[in-house]
């Protein structure tokens, strides 16, 4: 830069100096945008290569071919729990999406049941006996099906009978008055008839005898005028007298038929007389100042309600201008949506993620990779050797140990497993507590590599089978000196948590299922909403399911018939507590709830009563957050995690 004698930098100066920044930027920018390409290209040429994988052949990697009675016991308890807690004609609706019962076929809901427990195969890959089981359950599943259909409709038609037999009867209680009170009503209104008739009858009588007077007086006084009148004027006044004569005449004898006698003596009935017609009066024809005014308050108030509803329909105009404009937002955001979906989905008539292609992937651009990178790779181990861990490796599973300062041989140990997100660095407010409660306990933080989001380098083979979670978990315990241990996990982590519990139960002490996913996984709730719900991109929280090898883990890596877990796979030695989330938008919290109320030895308390109550005393203990999201209870740790560690020191 050059200086003048002022201090100021010279015109040529400051130039040079801003076209030698301007070039620097371009070319950082360019180097960006190069690199950013090459990183979408690679990151799509790995999303080509996980899609022509056959999804057949991956799911079987990982899942255990069963054997005729253990698929039977699958089937006998997946049917005994939708029956419980919900229906088997809804069960097959929820996972054909919302399609009524009577529009499916017996193929239909034989390809479904081939996929679901037959180890997401098709018909023709069966052997005999295998073809002979699902008919079994084919058959089952109708029986079921059509007896609730009856139920329901007999109950459909006892309450329409209640119903109407109720209608029936409030009816007759608003009609019923007694006989002999609806007697006395009609003879007082038939008394009250002939009273107001008679007195009628006598004034017409009254009124014909006064004109009949009227005019012989009339007569006599039109005879006994002066002879001083003209005879026009007497012409008139005699004509005009006979017309009135007329008059009463016709009066008269209007009248006369109803006093002639009846019988018994009674005046005889006839009809009522003619009304004459009424006379039409004109009023005055109004002044030219009232039609003035009246013309000037007519104008202005015509003009106030032109104005009022000029304003009202132009209101109305932006209100539905800016609900279609809306409408069609939200329209060509689901078309989008849906036509990205249909590129990528063969049409299946009912949803099986295993069979489909991977959904719902959103490659991330490289400024998300790199922050979520430097977190994972290098402020995760930071921060937990900060707190006393030490990074080890077990064949292909990655975990952080904590020796404590106890003895070994006299604590159990905690193996807490992180969910989907960005690893075990995401529950650091729930360890410090736990450190914070007791730091003579060991702790194991397992890493599940594939669910760890974006993280590029992670492949296929880097996911873990059932069987080998459970080898792994094994020698990690046994590494360190240890035989058994209280497992906890979160989400995700919980899969690992059935397969520990399936496989290797001689080393569980203890379980603490943080929002679990793998109960209930019969039903399609969870399915749907990590599957074939469209992700929102603007959410970090949803962008992390986006990730390439999470779906992977969840559509291919992944058997619904080895994570699942039911109550009676867990050994009675074993203590369980579950913390549910109230509004999880993830996991079927609810079913998952009604699931395990019924069973035995099971409590099931809200958030507040754990303060104020030994709740850990019974072999299932189930505590509801209330008004929390799936994980989002983590972001309360003074109200949430006192209650979870707690659980942890009592299993331990």
């Amino acid at each position: 830069m050059v200086l003048t004698t002022s201090g100021f930098p010279s015109i040529i100066g400051a130039r040079g100096f801003d076209a030698r920044t301007a070039r620097n930027a371009t070319l950082l920018f360019g180097g960006a945008l190069l690199l950013e390409g090459a990183f979408q290209y690679a990151m799509r040429a790995k999303l080509s290569f996980l899609q022509s994988k056959n999804p057949l052949e991956e799911s079987l990697k990982v899942a255990n071919v069963q054997s005729l009675s253990k698929r039977q016991e699958l089937w006998e308890r997946t049917m005994q729990a939708v029956s419980t807690n919900s229906s088997v004609v809804g069960y097959f609706e929820d996972w054909f999406f919302g399609r009524s019962y009577e529009e499916l076929s017996p193929d239909d809901l034989q390809r479904f049941i081939v996929w679901c427990f037959f180890d997401g195969r098709k018909f023709h890959q069966l052997v005999e006996e295998e073809e002979e089981q699902l008919d079994t359950f084919l058959v089952d599943a109708l029986d079921r099906a059509d007896r609730e259909l009856r139920v329901k409709a007999t109950m459909k038609t006892i309450a329409d009978q209640n119903y109407s037999l109720r209608r029936a009867s409030s009816s007759s209680k608003t009609n019923s008055q007694p006989l002999v009170e609806q007697q006395r009503i009609s003879n007082n209104q038939e008394s009250e008839f002939r009273v107001g008739r008679k007195q009628k009858r006598v004034v017409l009588f009254n009124k014909a005898h006064l004109e009949h007077n009227h005019r012989q007086k009339r007569r006599s006084s039109s005879t006994s005028s002066t002879s001083g009148l003209s005879d026009d004027a007497s012409i008139s006044c005699h004509l005009l007298s006979e017309e009135h004569d007329q008059d009463l005449e016709s009066a008269n004898l209007s009248v006369e038929p109803r006093l002639t006698p009846g019988p018994k003596g009674r005046p005889a009935e006839h009809p009522k007389p003619q009304k004459r017609p009424r006379k039409v009066r004109f009023s005055p024809m109004p002044s030219r100042d009232t039609l003035r005014a009246s013309m000037v308050r007519t104008s202005g108030t015509l003009r106030r309600s032109i104005v009022r509803t000029r304003d009202t329909l132009r209101a109305s105009v932006l209100q539905t201008r800016d609900t279609l404009k809306a409408g069609v937002l939200h329209t060509r955001d689901t078309l989008r949506a849906s036509v990205a979906r249909t590129v990528n989905l063969v049409f299946q008539p009912f949803g099986r993620p295993t069979a489909d292609p991977l959904l719902g992937i959103h490659i991330a651009p490289l400024y998300v990779h790199i922050p979520a990178v430097l977190t994972t790779e290098i402020g995760t181990p930071l921060i937990l050797w900060s707190l006393g861990f030490r990074k080890h490796r077990v064949g292909q599973m990655t975990y952080y140990y904590r020796q404590g300062t106890g003895k070994t041989n006299e604590t159990t140990p905690l193996v807490f497993i992180h969910g989907i997100g960005i690893g075990p660095i995401a529950y650091l407010p729930l360890l410090l507590q736990v450190l914070k409660s007791d730091n003579s306990r060991p702790l194991l933080l397992p890493e599940i590599s594939s669910v760890t989001a974006f993280r590029p380098w992670v492949m296929p083979k880097d996911c873990l089978s059932s069987n080998e979670v459970a080898a792994n978990m094994s020698t990690m315990l046994h590494n360190h000196g240890f035989s058994k241990a209280t497992f906890a996990g979160h989400s995700f982590g919980t899969f690992w948590m059935s397969y520990t519990v399936k496989y290797a139960p001689h080393l569980v002490a203890g379980l603490v299922f943080l929002d679990p996913v793998c109960f209930c996984l019969y039903d399609s709730l969870l399915t749907k909403r990590t599957v074939y719900n469209p992700p929102d991109t603007s959410d970090v929280a949803s962008l992390v399911k986006t990730d390439m090898m999470v779906n992977w883990s969840i559509q291919r890596n992944f058997s619904w018939v080895e994570a699942n877990l039911f109550v009676e796979d867990i050994p009675e030695s074993i203590s369980v507590a579950f913390f549910l989330s109230g509004d999880d938008t993830v996991a079927p919290s609810k079913v998952q709830e009604a699931y395990l109320r019924g069973q035995r030895d099971c409590e099931v308390y809200d958030l507040d009563e754990t303060a104020n109550a030994n709740v850990f005393k019974r072999r299932f203990t189930v505590v509801s957050f209330r008004g929390y999201d799936h994980g989002l209870w983590l972001l309360n740790p003074l109200k949430t995690i006192p209650p979870v560690v707690e659980a942890m020191e009592r299993f331990s």
